[in-house]
């Protein structure tokens, strides 16, 4: 169970859910009056579970998880702070800030819950709040690397490029092999005008995530700037493949792809701007689409 948790840590979520998996089945399997392991709703299991759920476009049941655990025992804070991620996966933000700050009362020095509450914030465009909860958690554990990387995603927001790389490089300093950080510089450099150092970095993330759709997206957003559509147009396919509702994708696919979306397209977008929750960022993108 610490090298699932480790495993996690590192971002490797797909190990990670192995070997939670083999610990259940060992807990389950051991014999009467044998000392067990917490169980499985413990803070590491449904984070573990939500995780995975999460990596696999499941919103829904990363919630189902949480609110399990938190139905057995109501005052997990690593439980809140993971049911939170699941809200804001579904884009139903306001119910996700209330999970965090439950979390941070229960313990207030639980660095991933400010990261969190404030990726939930920079959704929402209150930017200045979520650099400050971001900072925060970096005080609590510098070397959190997604606090440094959605640093430099608020950054970029803000319009300042040189902080946003300063904060990408600090993440990879951290943690080389981290795809989103590695996709996010990418694109970064290209927009600085060093378009070869870019395409390298994006093209090393694909290659450590094939099966992440942000990968595919920002991969087809390089090649569409070097006018290389049909290849671009693959990556977006790709990306939605993944995961359906990516609204960057629609974007650019409606955008650059070169031939309309079919009336079966139109009619999956409609539906999808019907939902009453959806990520502010996302609902722009699939409008335009």
């Amino acid at each position: 169970r610490a090298l699932r948790v480790a495993l996690a840590t590192l971002g490797r979520p797909g190990e990670s859910a192995g070997l939670l998996e083999m610990s259940r089945r060992l807990q389950s399997t051991a014999p009467s009056g044998v000392l067990r392991e917490p169980a499985p709703e413990s803070h590491d299991a449904v984070t573990g579970f939500t995780l995975e759920s999460l990596r696999k476009m499941k919103p829904e049941e990363a919630e189902a998880h949480c609110r399990e655990a938190l139905r057995l025992k109501p005052d997990l804070p690593r439980a809140l702070d993971a049911l939170g991620m699941a809200l804001v996966r579904q884009g139903r933000l306001t119910e996700a800030l209330t999970a965090f700050h439950h979390a941070l009362r229960i313990e207030p020095a639980l660095a991933e819950a400010y990261l969190h509450l404030g990726a939930a914030l920079r959704e929402q465009g209150e930017l200045g709040k979520a650099v400050g909860y971001f900072r925060h958690a970096l005080r609590l554990r510098p070397g959190l690397v997604e606090a440094h990387n959605q640093l430099g995603l608020a950054f970029v927001d803000l319009g300042d490029l040189e902080a946003a790389e300063a904060a990408y490089r600090e993440a990879l300093g951290l943690q080389p092999e981290s795809v989103s950080v590695l996709a996010h510089l990418g694109t970064l450099l290209e927009e600085l005008g060093e378009g070869d150092k870019g395409a390298e970095l994006l093209q090393q993330a694909l290659r450590l995530g094939p099966d992440e759709w942000q990968t595919h997206t920002h991969y087809g957003a390089s090649l569409v700037n070097l006018g290389r559509f049909e290849e671009a147009r693959v990556h977006f396919l790709r990306a939605l493949e993944i995961h359906p509702g990516c609204g960057a994708a629609w974007f650019f696919l409606a955008r650059d792809g070169g031939r309309p979306l079919s009336d079966a397209d139109v009619a999956y977008l409609q539906a999808l701007l019907q939902r009453e929750h959806l990520l502010p960022r996302e609902r722009v993108n699939l409008h335009f689409a």
